[in-house]
């Protein structure tokens, strides 16, 4: 749980834990039509946590670092697409951006087949700064829904800062 102080079984406590804060999770409250060969910021529209109130998910639809607040940020990226089914080989990459550039964790992509659903995820550490903002992007070459969630995929987007960093 959220302790702030723990007893051990020798009886010694431990107290002062740092929070992984800020942190939130972001997900789509419902399914995205995304137009081909152009980079699209997913709208990630529904919070599930949000710590500090640094993820925007009504207009830019970005994390924005409090300040005060730099460091090492662990981020998570995933989507769950379908393609339009007019031919194989259209590929999915998502990347998040810092500050309108790719980030330096990469882009993960995918092929596809024809009418095949997929998710495609990264994930990585960031060196941020108070003020650095990160917006999740699709690019795809082909038709692409993104779906909100299934029965075993969601479509999410997480930031959480290290602790000690």
């Amino acid at each position: 749980s959220n302790a702030s102080q723990i007893t051990l079984k020798s009886g010694a406590t431990l107290t002062n834990f740092p929070a992984n804060t800020p942190a939130f999770k972001a997900i789509l409250s419902g399914n995205k039509t995304i137009s081909a060969g152009v980079d699209t910021k997913i709208q990630f529209d529904s919070e599930v946590f949000d710590t500090d109130n640094a993820y925007d998910p009504s207009s830019n639809y970005r994390f924005t670092v409090p300040s005060g607040k730099g460091g090492k940020y662990y981020v998570t990226l995933s989507v769950h697409t379908s393609v339009d089914g007019s031919g194989d080989n259209d590929e999915i990459i998502v990347a998040p951006f810092v500050n309108g550039a790719m980030a330096n964790i990469g882009a993960i992509s995918r092929r596809f087949s024809s009418s095949s659903n997929r998710t495609v995820s990264t994930s990585g550490i960031l060196t941020l700064s108070a003020g650095d903002y990160v917006e999740a992007m699709v690019y795809n070459t082909g038709g692409t829904t993104i779906y909100k969630t299934e029965s075993w995929a969601t479509t999410a987007f997480s930031i959480y800062k290290l602790i000690g960093a």
